[in-house]
Order: structure tokens, then C-alpha cells, then sequence
């Protein structure tokens, strides 16, 4: 070998040796330290005793609702990390904020440490206890809501793909989702709601109970009270009615093709209020059924 060669080789070889070391395990260099998950203990934080709506707003935990005369926010966080110590670290850097403003609404934010290259990511759940018939503005974009088992004035819930539940509302319930389902399992006044490709189940259409819906497709059910009247909008391009109780159905004329309207009647021989309820969707199943009383 000539020694004008020698440099080439020998940078030639130091070129070798590095891409080894880089794409060999067990070369000289160590593996980056494992990373878990750990859900940490519940911290609990003591609400303003005065307000009248409280409004909770998170990106991927859910939210839950429970009826309690002692306001209490109850968070859990979730947190990747190499051990348990650096994981309740991170947690405490969390800041929770509340205000009330003037209007009476309570006004709750969690901020959350930034995630870098050396740390892992880090949410949090929220348990409310809320006294009963409070308004609740509630929303999160991958998480779930469930409020079934608390009795709200009003419930204003948005998400993008989390499940919605909720339980009675004495007033207006108004909702927007992408993908997530939503099951109303109490009785309530008005409802306003919009979907994408998602479910809504509502079991109670009771005298008086209005409700707007739509949605590009998916599977909608509505549980008519007994011995209450029904009058319902039905617009869609391919969707289909399936009933287990008898109902009038008429295809009404439109000029919006190639939408198909119909307008479905549910007659009972009750003096009561009668509900009502329209309802658009692009492609699916309206399932319409009664539950006799017992």
C-alpha cells in the first residue's frame, strides 16, 4: 500500500467503525432509559363555594361529573417517564387555576408542564363534585364526558372523538362531536346537537321534549315515552326508519335532491304535549321504539 493510500483508508475505516456503532446494538453505545407509564394518586382542590355554571375545558382527559354539596375538583394525572419520582415531579409542576367571573361561572384550567425531548407526555382526568342544578360548560378533545349521574340546569359538551353521556337536564342541552357517541339517559327540555360519524341514543322523548339533530351518518335512537304523541322530521340521502312501535310515515315532496324527507307520527291516545324532533342524517338508521310503563 502506497502511503499517499494510507490517509484515505484509514478515514475510510473511522467511516466504517461510526455507522457500526450507530446501527449495531451492543457497540459502545447505551440503550436511552426505558420509559413507563404512571397514574399517579388523585389531588384534590377545594372550589369556590359561590357560582351558578362551572366551565372545564381539557385536550385529552376525560371529565366526569358526580352530585356533591362540597365543590371539590378531583385531578389524576397520567405521566410517561423513567421512574415514579420523576413522574410526581412533573405532576407538581401542573398549575390549577380557577376564577369566578361575573356572571357566576366558575372557570377551571389546568396548566400543564411543556413536554421536551427528555421528558414524556403528561395528561390528566377531572372528577367535578358540583352541587345540583348547576350549568356545565364542558369540553375536551379526546377524552370523554359523562355527567349521567349528576342533575344538571343546562350542559353545553363538546368533543372530537370522546364518548358523551349525560344524565337529567331541567333545561337546554346543546353538543358537537366528530366521532365520539353520545347517550342522553335522563329526561331534559330542548336538545341541539350536531355529529359526524357517531351514535346518539336518547332514552327519554317525553311531552314537550324538543330535539335538532345532525350528522353525516351513523345510528340514531330515540325511546318515545308512553302514552306521548310524536311528530318527527326525518331528512336524509340514504338513510332507513326501523320501528318497533306503530307510526304514520309520508314521504314529503323537496326540491333538494337528492335529499328524501319524511315526516313520521307517533299518535297517542294522550291530551299530554306533544315531542318532537328533527332530525337529519346523510346515511344510517333512525331506530324509533317505546317503553310501555310497567
Amino acid at each position: 500500500m502506497s502511503k499517499k493510500s494510507r490517509p484515505t483508508t484509514a478515514i475510510a475505516l473511522a467511516c466504517i467503525a461510526a455507522l457500526l456503532l450507530v446501527s449495531c446494538p451492543g457497540l459502545g453505545i447505551p440503550d436511552p432509559p426505558a420509559v413507563h407509564g404512571f397514574r399517579l394518586q388523585p389531588v384534590s382542590l377545594q372550589l369556590a363555594p359561590e357560582f351558578q355554571a362551572v366551565e372545564l375545558f381539557t385536550t385529552d382527559g376525560d371529565i366526569r361529573v358526580v352530585d356533591s354539596e362540597d365543590p371539590l375538583l378531583v385531578v389524576t394525572h397520567s405521566v410517561t417517564a423513567h421512574n415514579r419520582q420523576e413522574a410526581e415531579q412533573r405532576a407538581k409542576e401542573s398549575t390549577i387555576l380557577q376564577n369566578v367571573d361575573a356572571q357566576g361561572v366558575l372557570q377551571l384550567e389546568l396548566e400543564l408542564p411543556p413536554r421536551t425531548a427528555s421528558t414524556g407526555s403528561i395528561w390528566a382526568d377531572y372528577e367535578l363534585h358540583v352541587p345540583r342544578g348547576r350549568r356545565l360548560r364542558l369540553r375536551s378533545i379526546s377524552g370523554s364526558i359523562d355527567a349521567s349521574q349528576y342533575q344538571a340546569k343546562s350542559v353545553l359538551a363538546r368533543t372530537r372523538s370522546g364518548n358523551i353521556r349525560l344524565g337529567t337536564v331541567t333545561g337546554h342541552i346543546e353538543f358537537t362531536t366528530q366521532t365520539g357517541s353520545v347517550h342522553v339517559e335522563g329526561r331534559f327540555k330542548t336538545l341541539q346537537g350536531s355529529g359526524g360519524h357517531n351514535d346518539l341514543r336518547i332514552e327519554h322523548l317525553g311531552p314537550g321534549t324538543e330535539v335538532d339533530y345532525h350528522a353525516a351518518a351513523g345510528l340514531v335512537q330515540l325511546q318515545i315515552d308512553a302514552d306521548v304523541p310524536a311528530s318527527i322530521g326525518f331528512r336524509t340521502l340514504t338513510g332507513h326508519v326501523r320501528s318497533d312501535i306503530p307510526i304514520s310515515k309520508t314521504r314529503l315532496e323537496t326540491a333538494e335532491q337528492p335529499w328524501n324527507q319524511f315526516r313520521i307520527s307517533l299518535q297517542e291516545e294522550s291530551k299530554g304535549e306533544p315531542a318532537s324532533a328533527q332530525i337529519l342524517l346523510r346515511s344510517g338508521l333512525l331506530v324509533l321504539w317505546q317503553k310501555k310503563d310497567a
